[in-house]
């Protein structure tokens, strides 16, 4: 059986999540609330838009690793479990950089060509950490390598269109990080110390606007104690129950100021654990290895392939020998045909990114290029117990939260 027929049987059993424009999605959810910000000829979802409706003011709280298994292990009472009004795929690979892009820009990967947390970029002969805008290899800002965010981010941003007042409440940590400042279209940031303060800072600028508002709120409180401790953890739940408290006392807030506003919340993935057998490093010194023109780039259960000439047999030989269990190996044009990556063909950059091979977790499996010393950010990687990028229902399905 094919690897390609073997993922298919996988979406077939439910074991894994078949990409589709055709379900509701985390880029029909980008669109809606771009269309609701007054983005000119931005297409709505009609269920989505719906459920959301009109509102003077619009309050999109994006809380980073809260999958839908999240919200259905709550107890009775909580607030996202009784406000949750439809489960929506997000994108695939599933992590916040491709994610965060599709909210950014209302596409798909395939179109905005950020294709994990390691992209590969031409410019470089390697990959970089857009998020942080990093050259991987020695951590150098991509600016100092003459790398600009028009270079890294081909696909333009839709809130610096919007005819509503927009502003972005995230962090302080990244408020003012090139990529912020890319995904939000330049529109205001203001950055945050603490949960608390994220809603005062929404309170306070709902209360002195002068006429429509969207807010848009990041936390990546979920993802990054899902990440150390696993989904399970009792803090990974005290966790969740930060974020119900946060959207609760934004609702509390608002019924008293007697404003028409509305809260969405959403998230960009959820988590499924890796136990330490199911993490594969790749060093340097791997055979595998010396077959590309370069390490590989992607994610922890997405990896992207660049092959030197005439190592195309022997690499899918050998990988299928150590790993043929745990992943799928697909050509890019396959993986492109199966629309793992948005409806559309590829464009040009983002072909040059993704390369010749793609390989695809099966479920709980990692994998992730590492440095030979064994201390870079690749080795901090395969420590974390809870993952994601791939294709189970615990990363793919995420909830839609109004209020």
């Amino acid at each position: 059986m094919s690897d390609e027929q073997r993922l298919i049987e996988a979406f077939e059993a439910g074991t894994l999540i078949r990409p589709s424009a055709e379900r509701a999605n985390f880029v029909d959810l980008a669109r809606t609330l771009a269309s609701m910000a007054g983005v000119p000829d931005t297409p709505s979802h009609d269920e989505i838009a719906g459920h959301i409706g009109t509102s003077e003011h619009l309050v999109f709280v994006l809380a980073d690793g809260l999958g839908s298994h999240f919200i259905e292990e709550q107890a009775a009472g909580s607030w996202l479990r009784e406000h949750m009004v439809m489960e929506l795929q997000t994108v695939f690979p599933s992590t916040t950089a491709v994610a965060l892009t599709s909210l950014a820009t209302g596409a798909w990967m395939g179109r905005h060509a950020v294709t994990g947390w390691d992209t590969r970029l031409p410019e470089l002969e390697g990959a970089a950490t857009l998020l942080p805008f990093l050259r991987r290899s020695d951590q150098q800002p991509l600016t100092e390598c003459g790398i600009t965010p028009e270079d890294a981010f081909p696909a333009p941003p839709l809130l610096g269109r919007a005819s509503r007042s927009v502003a972005s409440i995230v962090p302080v940590a990244i408020a003012k990080s090139v990529y912020s400042g890319y995904s939000s279209g330049g529109t205001p940031r203001s950055g945050y110390r603490s949960l608390a303060e994220a809603v005062e800072l929404v309170v306070d600028r709902v209360r002195e606007a002068a006429g429509p508002t969207y807010t848009y709120v990041y936390t990546p409180l979920v993802d990054a104690l899902a990440h150390d401790l696993g989904v399970a953890h009792p803090e990974v739940r005290d966790g969740v129950a930060a974020i119900d408290e946060l959207a609760r006392r934004l609702a509390a807030e608002f019924a008293d100021l007697g404003t028409d506003v509305r809260i969405v919340v959403s998230a960009d993935h959820g988590h499924l654990d890796a136990p330490p057998e199911r993490r594969h490093p790749l060093r340097a010194s791997d055979p595998l290895l010396g077959m590309l023109d370069g390490p590989p780039s992607g994610d922890m259960r997405v990896l992207y392939f660049h092959l030197l000439e005439g190592r195309h047999y022997r690499f899918r030989e050998l990988f299928e020998e150590r790993f043929g269990e745990r992943f799928v190996l697909l050509d890019a044009e396959d993986a492109e045909r199966l629309r793992l990556f948005g409806p559309d063909d590829l464009t040009e950059e983002c072909r040059h990114r993704v390369g010749d091979m793609v390989a695809i977790s099966l479920g709980r499996d990692v994998m992730r290029y590492s440095r030979p010393e064994g201390n870079g950010p690749g080795d901090a990687f395969m420590r974390q117990i809870g993952q994601h990028s791939g294709l189970s229902p615990q990363e793919m399905l995420i909830p839609l939260i109004v209020c």
